[in-house]
């Protein structure tokens, strides 16, 4: 009876160890962000004068409940694991489906779904979903070093982060010698093959219907990989490269993506048949021997690479423009060390040239680019300018009060001079967004905020766009009344948020 009672207690001791250890590395944050009061406000030039323009919304204030659920701006729940040597995170957010207009939809989304393990001291596996792999220090700012990428006028701001080699997901490999850090990573690998009919059509009397009878066959796939070399530079911070690439000839016989040559190869019939994107970025970040300064410089660039040549019509047509370069230059810093003050800084230099025209949203006229260089002769090249100038400043008020104020402003040109003789495309994009924030923390555990949002954006196209788009759902009613034209969006919102922390 003693042996068992000794073995019952040993037992338990070891569960509640366990238990004890596990509440250790054991961490949940509930957080959510809601807006208190808002108010938007929208102008649109001659709108009597132009189609359908006159539909929208001049002015409207909402309060906490909104039927269109924009009073939640986010919400979520994050459960994290520590063990030492191994870990998992779990993260569910939440995002409004809008269906009809009197109903909306909260729609729970996973933010993070992911396990590491570090079985020895250089060397860690990861794998999931919101992995976040990047090496270099953003300095707070959000987003972080970028290239800005976007193409057609509903992505007209995105951007992508060549740092974070994952791109949230996947697998990633790191391993850990001295100051040198080597990361590899996996996104996706997904295999398919193209079957092309060569006898769609063909029915051969007596023998009987043929079709369908003969086939070709092409493996195809799309892949992305990632991998990044870092370097600790002792009391100066780190650096580091990264290299991401995105491959594809994936299709299908809808997208009639490849077909047979005079010769009965199979050939592109389009120059996006086979893509392939290289994202590279070259990052810095640095500690002066200056008390509380640190400085991020980063370059980042994605290549774009279409096939050079392609069959259609029966006729091989060079690729317009095969090649595509941007570039994008960062620089961010941040100062603390004056009383309870913090400044913070970030700027963004994104440009490239292309014949791209999906950004200026005339029907009919897309990627001249990825067309024959004889169509897209008469295209002017279309210049692209991103650029992003944040300033941030923090007040440390008392102990539980903090006080952050950051402005930001994003300006976008995209301009195509000469376009099929004198025309002029253009298109400016201005976003000017002020951001204040009053912070209380009592404890390390809990955190609740209120503020301020103020956000001002405006659009203006050229006439010569605005003359192709007449006979288009928001153009001038005729083409005597064609001018430039620069619409307003005015967005006011009061937020609050709380955060709870259990460790």
């Amino acid at each position: 009876m003693k042996k068992t009672v000794t073995a019952l207690l040993l037992l338990s001791l070891g569960f509640a160890t366990a238990y004890a250890q596990l509440l250790d590395g054991l961490s949940v944050d509930v957080n959510l962000d809601f807006t208190v009061f808002g108010m938007e406000k929208n102008e649109r030039s001659d709108a009597e004068l132009r189609r359908h323009v006159g539909n929208f919304n001049p002015q409207m204030f909402f309060w906490p409940g909104h039927r269109d659920g924009d009073w939640i701006s986010d919400a979520g729940l994050t459960v994290e694991y520590d063990g030492g040597f191994f870990g998992a995170a779990m993260s569910v957010g939440t995002t409004w489906k809008e269906g009809r207009v009197e109903f909306t939809e909260p729609i729970a989304r996973f933010n993070a779904l992911r396990a590491w393990v570090m079985p020895w001291d250089w060397l860690r596996f990861t794998a999931g979903v919101g992995i976040g792999a990047g090496f270099a220090d953003g300095l707070g700012a959000n987003p972080g070093l970028r290239i800005y990428s976007g193409l057609t006028q509903d992505t007209w701001d995105d951007s992508r982060d060549p740092d974070n080699i994952t791109q949230d997901e996947g697998i990633l490999l790191e391993f850990f010698k001295d100051r040198l850090s080597v990361a590899m990573a996996a996104r996706y690998y997904n295999p398919s093959v193209f079957r092309l009919n060569l006898n769609p059509t063909a029915n051969t009397a007596p023998e009987g219907d043929n079709r369908n009878t003969r086939w070709d066959y092409m493996n195809q796939k799309e892949f992305s990989y990632g991998v990044r070399i870092g370097y600790g530079l002792g009391d100066w911070g780190k650096a580091n490269l990264s290299y991401i690439i995105e491959w594809s000839n994936f299709g299908d016989e809808r997208q009639n993506l490849y077909g047979h040559d005079p010769n009965g190869n199979m050939v592109p019939t389009v120059a996006t048949a086979e893509t392939a994107m290289h994202l590279f970025g070259a990052y810095a970040s640095l500690t002066p021997p200056v008390p509380g300064l640190a400085v991020t410089l980063a370059y980042n660039s994605i290549i774009t690479q279409y096939t050079d040549r392609f069959f259609a019509g029966g006729l091989w047509h060079d690729t317009a423009m095969p090649v595509v370069f941007k570039y994008a230059i960062n620089l961010n810093a941040r100062y603390k060390g004056i009383n309870r003050w913090t400044f913070r800084t970030d700027h963004n230099l994104s440009f490239w040239t292309d014949k791209n025209y999906e950004i200026f949203g005339i029907q009919g006229i897309a990627d001249m680019g990825t067309t024959s260089g004889m169509a897209a002769e008469d295209f002017a090249e279309v210049d692209h300018l991103l650029v992003w100038n944040g300033i941030g400043v923090a007040y440390q008020l008392t102990d539980s009060w903090r006080l952050d104020l950051y402005v930001r402003n994003l300006r976008r040109q995209d301009t195509a001079q000469g376009v099929q003789g004198d025309d002029v495309f253009q298109v400016v994009r201005n976003q000017l967004k002020g951001e204040i924030r009053g912070i209380w923390q009592p404890k390390a555990n809990l955190e609740m905020f209120v503020g301020i949002d103020i956000e001002h954006y405006s659009i203006s196209v050229s006439s010569d766009i605005n003359r192709r788009q007449v006979h288009a759902p928001a153009g001038f009613i005729s083409m005597n009344h064609v001018r430039d034209t620069h619409d307003t969006s005015f967005v006011f919102k009061v937020p609050m948020g709380i955060i709870v922390r259990m460790r």
